[in-house]
């Protein structure tokens, strides 16, 4: 190349590089060794307006509006070194850079190799910065959600032992293992945590839902660190690359132990309320044929002498009946219908005199820790005082008639509510675990000579009076059966006040006006009542009673009481002609009478118009009964 042509190229080259440093879209600043601005581009002046003109001040003064260098300074350093430096250091306060990278290259003498300057490259990653901060807050947050999920989130490798890649802090709470101890399963690995008998119906599972890239949801058992076995759901999916091959598993497991309790309790609920609907359909029959014969005994007892041989083998024939009669009242606790009767009671002196009752006849005691002042609570009395019996029966004879039976009661609060609880203890032979899942189903019984109603019963007759009763049992070890009762919105007893005055005693002379579509049960009852010294006028249907009703009072004759079925097959019964009678006559004495309890007019007879009820198969006693008290 000629020597003309070189000095035109020379000349050009300022201006060749001030056209690159103007397209750089980084800051480019060189510094004399002293920090003396020499050359800025258009970024560095335009991040930096505000100090403007930039060349021949100090860096430290222009860029950071300080006085001193700043501490740590790469570009110090890189005179101090002669090598490239870089460090990240915030920017000049008030504008958009806040934090900048910068880059120290030293200038040196090609002849001496000293160092004249520095070549400042300053790179702007404030959007950088701002980025690392939102992923550290977002994994931060990502963080505090897992830890405050009611679960366990967790990534694993799709093998046999499920290794653990990443677990959640709530590991801990759900299986008992740390994440330390589960991940890359140092101390145990989830398989193992697992139970036995589930582990390979997950793997089988999980492999069916990954070979059609679905996500999966299993439930199974797992052993806790403390041996205590919980119910699990766990919702996963296979986590792919680009290339479609299953790099590891995602998902979260939680606690659904108590679901599983609910769901089991939900179960039982539904095979009683099946069972409830054979059962009384069955006791409604059967109840009608037992008042018939009940009904013919005791009259046929009533016209012998006591002396006579034939009374001896009736008396024994009506114990049988009995005993039936109790296993219709057993099977009727099944039905829909069966609503108790509430009224306010005081649970300890209830409690008390059944328990004393019960254990009679057996060397066996009762300690009583009876939390004194307790509320009134709202139940039927007869079907509580059924269940206490059971409870307590049961007791003494898993303790062969000797021991000690404690029984406790207390207040609670549970699920917002007020609950007096009572517990019988016993000192028996307990339940085994396979057994304990199974008391309260129907017909189930580990007694020779046991129904398996008794504590089905139980449970039913609890649960419609708004409580709980629930076992704790260890084989050898003993059985605590707790109940728990709701309180009553009364504060005291509720007294039956009785004017002495008006009290009748005697049925004699009465009109009486019967109905029932079973003629058995007309013809016993209309004896019974003859036998009373009443007037006796019998109905087979709600249409006859309605006739006979109103007739009597147009010859102002008017029925002392009506007595009706509430259910006439085919026609009308009781309860529709009780609101037709009680229209024309509000001071009409009715008295319903079923041998199925299968609406709420039996368990609350008063709210619907009527004085009392007589449940099927009732004798004459009790009969006698609700007619004095419905006429006091």
């Amino acid at each position: 190349m000629d020597g003309n042509k070189k000095n035109r190229l020379i000349s050009k080259e300022p201006e060749w590089l001030n056209t690159i440093f103007r397209s750089i879209q980084d800051g480019i600043s060189v510094l004399n060794s002293d920090l003396t601005i020499r050359f800025v581009n258009p970024i560095m002046k335009k991040w930096y307006s505000s100090n403007l003109p930039l060349i021949g001040k100090k860096c430290y003064r222009v860029y950071h509006n300080k006085d001193e260098p700043c501490d740590p300074c790469p570009t110090i350093k890189c005179l101090q070194t002669g090598r490239t430096e870089k460090e990240i250091i915030k920017g000049l306060e008030g504008t958009d850079v806040k934090y900048i990278e910068l880059f120290s290259y030293p200038i040196k003498n090609e002849t001496t190799g000293e160092i004249t300057g520095v070549v400042e490259f300053v790179r702007n990653i404030t959007k950088t910065i701002k980025a690392r901060e939102a992923l550290k807050d977002s994994k931060r947050m990502l963080s505090n959600l897992m830890a405050n999920l009611p679960g366990m989130v967790y990534q694993c490798e799709n093998l046999r032992d499920w290794q653990m890649n990443f677990v959640s802090e709530g590991s801990f709470k759900l299986t008992g293992y740390s994440p330390e101890e589960l991940i890359d399963s140092k101390v145990i690995s989830y398989q193992q945590v697992i139970h036995p008998v589930d582990r390979n119906r997950i793997w089988n599972e999980v492999q069916d839902a990954l070979s059609k890239n679905d996500p999966f949801q299993l439930t199974y058992r797992i052993i806790t660190a403390q041996g205590k076995e919980k119910w699990v759901q766990e919702n996963g999916l296979g986590v792919y690359n680009q290339e479609s091959d299953l790099i590891f598993l995602e998902g979260f497991v939680i606690d659904i132990t108590e679901r599983k309790k609910v769901e089991k309790e939900r179960i039982k609920f539904s095979k009683l309320e099946s069972l409830g609907i054979l059962a009384g359909g069955i006791a409604h029959d059967f109840n009608n044929l037992l008042s018939g014969i009940f009904g013919n005994i005791e009259l046929a007892l009533l016209s012998m002498p006591p002396d006579s041989e034939a009374v001896r083998y009736l008396d024994t024939a009506g114990n049988v009946l009995e005993d039936a009669t109790n296993l219709a009242n057993q099977l009727l606790t099944f039905s829909k219908g069966g609503e108790p009767r509430r009224q306010s009671l005081e649970i300890n002196e209830f409690i008390k005199d059944i328990a004393g009752f019960s254990i009679h006849g057996s060397s066996c005691r009762i300690g009583y820790e009876l939390q004194k002042d307790l509320p009134l609570v709202e139940v039927d009395k007869s079907q509580l005082n059924q269940v206490f019996t059971n409870l307590l029966i049961n007791a003494k004879e898993t303790m062969k008639n000797q021991g000690i039976i404690i029984v406790r009661t207390d207040k609670i609060f549970r699920k917002g509510k007020t609950f007096i609880k009572i517990e019988i203890e016993d000192e028996g032979s307990g339940i085994s675990e396979e057994n304990i899942d199974y008391i309260f189903d129907p017909y189930f019984t580990t007694k020779k000579q046991g129904n398996g109603l008794g504590l089905a019963t139980s449970h039913s007759i609890i649960s419609k009076n708004g409580g709980e009763l629930f076992v704790e049992s260890n084989l050898n070890e003993g059985t605590i059966f707790s109940v728990l009762l709701p309180v009553s919105p009364s504060t005291k007893f509720s007294q039956a006040i009785t004017n002495e005055s008006n009290t009748v005693t005697s049925c004699r002379g009465k009109k009486i006006l019967f109905m029932d579509d079973v003629e058995v049960i007309r013809n016993v009852v209309r004896v019974m009542l003859q036998k009373m010294g009443c007037q006796v006028y019998c109905a087979t249907d709600g249409e006859e009673v309605l006739r006979k009703y109103m007739s009597s009072l147009q010859e102002n004759q008017k029925f002392d009481a009506v007595i009706m079925d509430l259910t006439v097959p085919g026609g009308i019964g009781g309860e529709q002609v009780s609101q037709k009678i009680l229209e024309v006559d509000p001071e009409a004495v009715l008295i319903v009478s079923s041998g199925y309890v299968n609406n709420s007019i039996l368990s609350n007879p008063h709210k619907y118009g009527f004085k009392d009820r007589l449940v099927k198969p009732y004798n004459f006693k009790k009969l006698q009964e609700v007619i004095l008290s419905c006429l006091q």
